[in-house]
């Protein structure tokens, strides 16, 4: 029914915002690619494994919020301090670690602990490894972990937890103020500090972190978004002379989603930056100030639910407009019926939208392209669809995509 593609991550539920009708030109649109005609989503009516599958062990049982896949592995995650590497057919666990007590033969004798809730992946050397932070005998540290077997590559004494990360470098914050330290992702060695700075993300020959009086994410009102260098770690261009607040949402391929508001603006808007040059690319829509209306593919396709113009109800004007990464054009979908929805996951030309607890795929003009899912989907694949569940079946579940 569907055609094959590469694993691919999901993005974390995220807000944008835009503007019409000022000193900035319309995002120029383009005819998306969409599922093909008659390419319904569909999944097995039998889950492959459950987390309360018996003989799976009860870290399992955990609410995951992601889901993501390499090698024939599922890369389970839970708030900051829960990680469960499974195989993807049968649940079956390679490794875990959490702070549950250790009665099961693959627990690792440690604690991870990464902020994001997130843990970067890449590929290391033909390894897929996992960066985190981890207590140890009550000592923090941050290290690389051999996906398939959860065994450390080097271990590096930082504290608090990892950023980003990509395939030369990894990111890290340096105990609870802004201090963001560059690593070398082959061996953990120091590259370059940044002091006074919240490290965001690995992009390409940039790194992009923030100028904030709180956290990133807590929505501070003097942050500032700001791109070093990835090899030097100096200042390439910041954001603070052109928005009176600017955080970054999340990056795809050669772009950054920011939220930005201006003198006088009530509310963020998304724009689209070019991650090299912090050239702003377009202006998508208004945040509707929740930020759980956007999401991405991290290589081809972000797509939001956003409001076209700043109404006095957030929402009122809603509409899902999706902006092609490779092309840097946007499409507002003509389809009416999604305003009160939220963007949970782009992939493969779908995107999965959620109301009123129910999670289902449309395409990107916005019509219906499934039926609604088991769940809350938490991760997707070319063969498995990974869901929350909830009432009497709660807990994660792995459907075969068929």
């Amino acid at each position: 029914m569907r055609r094959g593609i590469a694993a691919l991550a999901l993005g974390i539920v995220l807000l944008l915002s835009a503007c019409t009708g000022d000193e900035t030109p319309p995002p120029q649109e383009t005819t998306p690619r969409t599922p093909s005609d008659g390419n319904r989503l569909e999944w097995s009516a039998e889950p492959l494994w459950r987390g309360d599958t018996a003989g799976l062990p009860g870290v399992l049982r955990s609410g995951f919020r992601t889901a993501r896949f390499a090698g024939g592995l599922t890369l389970l995650e839970w708030g900051s301090d829960t990680i469960a590497v499974v195989d993807s057919d049968t649940g079956r666990p390679a490794w875990t670690a959490s702070r549950e007590p250790r009665t099961d033969p693959t627990a690792k004798n440690f604690v991870p602990f990464n902020p994001t809730g997130r843990a970067p992946v890449a590929t290391i050397g033909g390894d897929t490894v996992l960066f985190a932070g981890f207590f140890s005998d009550g000592e923090q540290s941050t290290a690389a972990f051999r996906l398939s077997d959860g065994e450390p590559l080097w271990l590096a004494s930082v504290e608090y937890g990892v950023a980003d990360a990509d395939d030369h470098l990894v990111v890290v914050r340096l105990g609870e103020q802004p201090h963001t330290r560059a690593l070398d992702a082959t061996t953990g060695v120091p590259r370059w500090d940044a002091p006074g700075l919240w490290p965001r993300f690995v992009a390409g020959d940039r790194v992009l972190a923030e100028i904030s009086s709180k956290e990133p994410d807590q929505d501070a009102d003097d942050s500032t978004l700001v791109a070093l260098d990835a090899v030097s770690g100096r200042q390439v261009w910041s954001l603070v002379d052109r928005y009176t607040r600017s955080e970054v949402a999340f990056v795809a391929g050669g772009v950054a989603l920011v939220y930005a508001r201006a003198a006088g603006e009530a509310r963020d808007r998304a724009v689209v930056l070019d991650v090299s040059t912090g050239a702003e690319i377009t202006r998508l829509g208004w945040d509707w100030g929740a930020r759980t209306t956007c999401a991405t593919d991290h290589t081809a396709v972000i797509a939001c639910t956003l409001d076209k113009q700043l109404d006095t109800y957030a929402g009122l004007s809603g509409r899902l407009v999706t902006f092609d990464v490779r092309s840097r054009q946007s499409h507002p979908a003509p389809a009416k019926d999604l305003r009160d929805t939220e963007v949970s996951a782009v992939w493969d030309g779908y995107v999965f939208v959620r109301a009123h607890h129910t999670t289902w795929a449309v395409d990107r003009d916005g019509a219906r392209a499934s039926a609604d899912l088991p769940g809350d989907l938490i991760g997707i694949d070319d063969r498995h669809v990974v869901v929350l569940r909830s009432g009497s079946t709660s807990g994660i579940a792995s459907y075969a995509l068929d």
